[in-house]
C-alpha cells in the first residue's frame, strides 16, 4: 500500500470509531502506519529503534507475534533438515547397492 492509502484507511477506521491493525513487515511500512495514526502494528519484523520510539510517542500498540516468526524459522529449518536427511539416505542407498559382492567362504 502507498502511504496515502494507509493514511486514508486509518483515518476512515478512526472516523468510524474502529481500531486499525496493520500487519507490517519491514520498517518503512510500520513507520508509515504509525504516522497514519493506526492503532496497532502486528509483526513489525525488522522495525528500527527510531520507529519503535515513534510508536511510543504516538501511543501505537505493538504485537510482534514472535510465535509466527518462530514457526516460520522452525519450518524452514525442518525443511532443510529433511532435505539433508533425504540426500544422505540416497547416498547410503547408492553405496549399499554398488558395494562389492560378499566374500566367498573358503
Amino acid at each position: 500500500m502507498t502511504d496515502a492509502q494507509i493514511q486514508s484507511t486509518c483515518e476512515a477506521a478512526k472516523a468510524a470509531g474502529l481500531r486499525s491493525v496493520v500487519h507490517a513487515i519491514g520498517d518503512a511500512g510500520a513507520r508509515a502506519a504509525v504516522l497514519a495514526g493506526c492503532t496497532s502494528i502486528e509483526h513489525g519484523t525488522f522495525v528500527s529503534d527510531p520507529t519503535l520510539d515513534l510508536m511510543v510517542q504516538h501511543g501505537t500498540f505493538f504485537d510482534p507475534n514472535l510465535l509466527v516468526l518462530h514457526n516460520y524459522l522452525d519450518a524452514t529449518t525442518s525443511t532443510s533438515r529433511h532435505r539433508r536427511s533425504r540426500r544422505s539416505k540416497k547416498g547410503s542407498r547408492r553405496r549399499s547397492t554398488s558395494s562389492a559382492a560378499p566374500a566367498r567362504a573358503a
